[in-house]
């Protein structure tokens, strides 16, 4: 019995454990089957997750081209509802856009920038949303909304602005009243300069010289740097460091907010490059070049040729008998012939034009007017009497001309002996055209008023002093000549003795200057190859050497005067004659029409003023902008946010 008892409880007991056993491997199965369950959960979810954030990306970079292509279509400076339209998103594999637009959200407003490196400026400002969904082929789909603003910033706004490198080196004492801004390297070399307001610049900024990094102090320039800038008290404070000095951007900006209480901006604050109201490859300079029959909408809309509401050709090769060319009366001293002037006004909604007498008495041409020491030749001049042309608009017409543009035609032929431009060139003398572009009395505009063309302009006298009228010149480079100019007071030179006018050593030499106050904005070119050509281009031809050893460079202004020990300034320390002018000043490109082999390294051939430099005030209000004022745009997110 004993036996069968163990028997039966060995039996129970395996039968326990068999039930045990079938509980645990069902209890596994659940436990597996739930953990598999969940792992396709999880698998799907994350598949979800993986295709939503694809499709989120998606949108957004949709957005980000939006924005992209929004900053191309400000590069003219205007953002048109045909422009917005075309703007589409871009082909990504796997995606759809069903719902893309960009919409202007109300109207174009003038604000006040009230952060960033430009707070301050006003820009004429559109803002802007972009609507991006996009979905793949699993229906998932994500939606973006971006707010932004386009901002165009009339350029004339700013005190000096360059395109490229911006270089300040006066000899004598400097006051810039004026935002100073550049896009490219800032070079502030002078001996005694002062920046009253905030300085920027899209590269770095140097305390040395604009060519090789060349430190002032010897060779030409005999003064040490002193370059001060204000601080947010208005206190000079002197700039003891620089992007060579304090290469790393932290550093930089601390030093500038201790002395400068962040008044002077570089790279290292991010400061952005203002983009130039010109299309995609299209060249500064065309902003002052004549019309072109290829010239593109958008050039169209940024050209100061196209603007013109009087657009005036002077063509050298096609010469008419004087009494002809003017009607019968022409003005005194007149050459016998003429270049054919012709007048057309197409851009605005006046038409009259002058007949051929008064034709003459506005735009008044001389061959070989004056010898230019700085070119060392002869000068065709067309003098626009501005007081003549305002004479016939108020009295004659009565309507209104605002941006006048010249050009000179077939500058590049050969001269036919009425008059010939002997210039001395690499060397020797050679009959050339070597036309200018001269405003003679213009002390009273007839109202507000732009003009020049892509050769030199220069000012003769006062300007603009009499009943202020908003006013700009543009051309190749910015000449002045003071009211005391004389075309035929111009020293004891002659074609072989030009190397005798040394203004200043040989005052006798050099015309006598009288003090002269001119107001109007600048648009011109600056030096031949400012900062390497602008933004250090490695195509850049190679410099001419000068005998000084340094690379060839003009100057952003013309003078032929000496404006020291004057006979006209007497109430002057030192007979120092006063050029006073109140502008902006803007230099967007290299010049090309004045003569990259003047000698005006080897000698002085002026003397120069005591400057009276400043940004014209005026121009901070809208109204009071130059006709045809150029703009520079910035495009920026005000908000980003997912739609659902």
């Amino acid at each position: 019995m004993g036996n069968a008892r163990r028997s039966r409880e060995s039996r129970s007991e395996d039968g326990l454990a068999l039930i045990a056993t079938i509980f645990v491997m069902v209890v596994m199965a659940g436990l597996i089957a739930a953990a598999m369950v969940n792992s396709m959960q999880g698998l799907a979810t994350t598949s979800a997750d993986y295709r939503s954030s694809r499709t989120f990306y998606a949108a957004e970079a949709a957005a980000e081209a939006a924005l992209s292509a929004i900053e191309r279509a400000l590069d003219d400076g205007i953002l048109t509802d045909a422009e917005l339209a075309a703007i589409s998103p871009p082909p990504l594999d796997g995606f759809d856009f069903s719902e893309f637009g960009v919409y202007k959200q109300g109207t174009i407003v003038i604000e006040t920038m009230s952060d960033g490196p430009f707070a301050g400026l006003y820009s004429l400002t559109q803002s802007f949303i972009v609507e991006a969904k996009a979905s793949d082929q699993s229906n998932s789909h994500a939606s973006i909304v971006l707010a932004g603003k386009a901002q165009a910033i009339p350029v004339f706004q700013f005190g000096w602005f360059y395109e490229g490198g911006g270089s300040f080196g006066a000899g004598g004492t400097w006051h810039g009243y004026g935002r100073a801004h550049a896009n490219g390297d800032l070079y502030l070399i002078g001996c005694d300069s002062y920046f009253h307001e905030v300085v920027t610049t899209a590269g770095k900024l140097h305390r040395d010289g604009l060519t090789k990094h060349r430190p002032l102090g010897g060779g030409v320039n005999l003064c040490p740097i002193m370059v001060y800038i204000d601080d947010a008290a208005a206190d000079g404070q002197f700039l003891s460091f620089d992007s060579d000095v304090t290469p790393d951007p932290d550093q930089f900006k601390l030093n500038s907010e201790a002395f400068f209480d962040s008044r002077l901006m570089t790279d290292a604050h991010g400061v952005d490059s203002l983009k130039l109201p010109l299309p995609d490859g299209v060249p500064p300079r065309e902003i002052i070049r004549p019309r072109e029959a290829s010239d593109t909408e958008a050039e169209k809309n940024v050209k100061y040729s196209w603007k013109a509401d009087m657009y005036v050709t002077v063509d050298l090769d096609d010469l008419v008998n004087k009494n002809v060319a003017c009607g019968g009366s022409p003005p005194a001293n007149a050459p016998a012939q003429l270049p054919r002037i012709t007048i057309v006004r197409d851009g605005g909604t006046y038409t009259q034009v002058p007949d051929d007498a008064r034709k003459c008495a506005i735009f008044r041409f001389r061959w070989e007017s004056y010898f230019d020491n700085h070119e060392e030749g002869w000068v065709d001049v067309l003098d626009v009497d501005i007081g003549q042309l305002r004479d016939w608009i108020v009295n004659d017409v009565g309507d209104g001309s605002e941006i006048v543009y010249v050009e000179f035609q077939n500058v590049g032929a050969t001269p036919q002996d009425p008059g010939t431009t002997d210039l001395h060139i690499n060397g020797s003398f050679q009959d050339k055209f070597f036309p200018v572009l001269r405003l003679i009395n213009g002390a009273e505009l007839h109202g507000p008023l732009s003009i020049g063309g892509e050769y030199t302009t220069i000012v003769r006298g006062d300007y603009n002093t009499i009943d202020w009228k908003p006013a700009a010149i543009f051309g190749d480079i910015w000449g002045v000549m003071s009211n005391a100019w004389s075309d035929t007071n111009v020293g004891a030179q002659t074609d072989t003795d030009f190397t005798n006018v040394w203004c200043r050593f040989r005052m006798p030499w050099c015309p006598p200057a009288s003090h002269t106050t001119q107001n109007h904005a600048v648009l011109v070119g600056v030096g031949v190859g400012n900062t390497d050509c602008f933004h250090e281009d490695p195509n850049c031809p190679a410099p001419l050497i000068t005998p000084w050893g340094e690379p060839y460079h003009a100057a952003g202004g013309l003078m032929l005067e000496s404006w020291r020990n004057s006979t006209y300034c007497s109430d002057q320390p030192q007979n120092r004659c006063l050029h006073t002018w109140r502008g902006s000043y803007v230099a967007l490109f290299a010049p090309e029409t004045v003569s990259p082999y003047s000698n005006m390294p080897a000698r002085q051939y002026y003397y120069p003023p005591n400057r009276d430099h400043a940004f014209e005030a005026r121009f901070q209000n809208p109204d009071s902008l130059p006709p045809g004022t150029p703009m520079v745009g910035q495009v920026f997110r005000a908000a980003f946010r997912e739609a659902y």
